[in-house]
């Protein structure tokens, strides 16, 4: 007489495996993002915006200050030492301010902005340093220190030594 074959344990059988990898695998990435979500902080935006109602727009009234001054920049930042420089010119004879800021901000990490304040050396030319050199693309905000007129432009790299340009872009 043969002996009728015995099934294996449910843990050793093919399908059941083939069947719940799936489930186990979904639970464990769910896991993961749910904790990610719960944990972390979302950063925020840096811009000048105003909610208004239900309607969020952006003030330009700085924007638009600097480009009625005439207001116009030359940014050079040296990578190696970290220095800042800033040729500001005018086209009326706007008086230059004794002290500016210039931020400048990461396009979405928060951890990566970088505040400078920039101290003038002689007409028209602002100094300051920073301690480790931007990375990727970057906004940045030039604006005096009483904050009544404002340069917002995008940079993108290599940063060593390369002039950028900046000017106010007109708004209607």
């Amino acid at each position: 007489m043969s002996q009728p074959n015995s099934a294996a344990p449910w843990y050793k059988q093919p399908w059941l495996w083939f069947i719940l990898a799936p489930l186990i695998a979904t639970f464990l990435y769910s896991t993961v993002y749910i904790s990610a979500a719960i944990f972390t902080r979302d950063t925020l935006v840096r811009d000048d915006y105003v909610k208004h109602a239900k309607e969020i727009k952006q003030d330009n009234s700085k924007i638009q200050a600097a480009a009625d001054l005439g207001v116009k920049a030359i940014l050079k930042i040296d990578s190696l030492t970290g220095d800042i420089s800033v040729e500001l010119s005018s086209d009326g004879g706007t008086q230059k301010p004794e002290n500016m800021t210039l931020d400048l901000v990461h396009a979405t990490l928060a951890d990566r902005d970088i505040a400078v304040s920039l101290r003038r050396v002689r007409d028209g030319l602002y100094l300051g340093s920073i301690d480790h050199k931007p990375l990727g693309k970057q906004y940045v905000i030039l604006q005096p220190e009483d904050g009544s007129w404002q340069i917002r432009q995008s940079i993108f790299p290599p940063y060593d030594d390369t002039p950028f340009e900046l000017i106010p872009l007109k708004t209607n």
